[in-house]
């Protein structure tokens, strides 16, 4: 008894402190609610704000890149309109939201204040990934500045097959804090600087300043948007709690209120309310210090290369044939792109072995026409001395081609009971960014 005396005494005392908390974090959300009152009631030249401005049609636009290959270089560009007097700090940041294989290590990515010339921050996704870079915004005679941003994305020419199949989205975030001179911070390690790679292909407008007047709606901040969903959804969990509350103790009656059951579902109903009361406070605390743009869903994947070759299946058999001097023997087999970009492909043997390696005359020609890829004999056909295409095969093309085995009438009874087997393989390489073929 003494025992069960003590567990509520201490329930007791323990929900007592629970209700001054909730008081205090009543009062703090009163207090942000006034503030954010009076701020949205002051001038806006008062204080700092931003909003996303189109200074061309193809401005503020996120990215949504597909089938990147090594060298290839995306660029866009995002205007940010700073309504202001003073002089301000500008910060940016980019926040990765998903990735796969870690694409963000060789993902690079730099961002260009246009107007000056300016690098705000340059490096791989996973270098700038939450980092706060920040760029002083000089005073405006006119109550406004245009920012124009180039972000370029893109993949080094050294980028290895480990990152084929991947993607990566990311956020891109524009804000100023407080009233807009906080002083400036920047990350403490310094962003590696990569090469640009050797055939960019970009896109994406010039900067400019506008001369509309007046705040508009900020498009692309939704930032704020989710934060006052999630206060709308924290107050809405409140209030059932209350009612509910209110319903278990008109149902329960006055002399349960004192039972060490009711007592324990009392505090841990008091101690959900705080932390919805206190997640609330950080949402109006974030929308009365900050102003903020944000381009959601920046996504960029790269491509894969990828060749059938005849399915697997071996061009000939063993002992399908027995050759003598004279005999021709014509098989077809086929090669497919099945990867997401063009390539050019190379056929060649390996494992050869066999008498006959360097006896048997071998043709590979396009099924249909007088294209020869390869002419010579099985020993010769290595990777270095493969049967290159040098026409294109396009994602999801298929070629039909012929292999001829010749056996040369001059090698008489020498060649008689020799063999020959060998493993046909066939590599790919992307034609993107590739003018010299390179299958390194």
């Amino acid at each position: 008894m003494k025992k069960n005396e003590a567990n509520n005494i201490q329930y007791s005392r323990s929900a007592k402190i629970m209700k001054r908390i909730i008081w205090m974090l009543c009062i703090l959300l009163v207090l942000n609610g006034a503030g954010l009152a009076i701020v949205s009631a002051a001038p806006q030249d008062d204080s700092p704000s931003l909003e996303l401005y189109k200074n061309h049609a193809k401005d503020n636009e996120p990215f949504q890149v597909s089938n990147m290959v090594p060298g290839d270089k995306v660029s866009q560009d995002f205007t940010v309109r700073i309504h202001h007097k003073d002089q301000v700090t500008l910060y940016f940041k980019g926040l990765i939201t998903k990735q796969s294989k870690d694409l963000g290590d060789v993902l690079q990515v730099r961002v260009t204040d246009k107007n000056s010339g300016k690098i705000i921050c340059q490096g791989t996704f996973n270098t700038i990934n939450n980092k706060e870079y920040s760029q002083e915004i000089a005073q405006s005679g006119n109550g406004q500045t245009d920012v124009t941003y180039q972000v370029d994305a893109w993949l080094d020419t050294s980028v290895g097959n480990a990152y084929q199949k991947a993607f990566l989205d990311a956020d891109f975030q524009w804000y100023v804090k407080d009233d807009g001179n906080t002083e400036p911070t920047q990350p403490s390690d310094n962003p590696t600087t990569p090469t640009d790679p050797t055939k960019p292909s970009q896109s994406g407008g010039s900067s400019g300043s506008g001369s509309h007047g007046g705040l508009t709606a900020r498009t692309g901040d939704t930032a704020h948007i989710v934060l006052w969903c999630v206060f709308a959804i924290c107050a809405l969990a409140i209030i059932i709690l209350l009612i509910k509350s209110r319903r278990d103790k008109k149902l329960a009656g006055e002399d349960l209120d004192d039972s060490d059951s009711e007592t324990h579902k009392k505090l841990r109903r008091s101690m959900f309310i705080a932390v919805l009361l206190a997640l609330m406070l950080g949402v109006t605390t974030f929308a009365l210090i900050t102003s903020m743009v944000e381009v959601k869903d920046n996504h960029f994947d790269t491509g894969v290369v990828k060749i059938n070759l005849n399915d697997g299946k071996p061009v000939i058999s063993e002992d399908e044939y027995l050759f003598e001097p004279g005999m021709r023997v014509v098989k077809d087999f086929f090669i497919e792109n099945e990867g997401s970009i063009d390539a050019y492909y190379k056929i060649y043997l390996e494992d050869v072995k066999g008498d006959l390696a360097d006896v048997l005359q071998l043709t590979i020609r396009e099924k249909g026409t007088d294209k020869i890829l390869y002419q010579g004999t099985a020993k010769e056909l290595t990777r270095g001395s493969a049967a290159v295409d040098e026409a294109v095969l396009s994602a999801g093309e298929r070629k039909d081609l012929t292999i001829r085995f010749y056996f040369p009438k001059e090698r008489g009874n020498e060649a008689q009971d020799k063999t020959l087997s060998f493993k046909m393989g066939a590599t790919a390489t992307q034609v993107r960014n590739n003018p010299d073929h390179s299958f390194e």
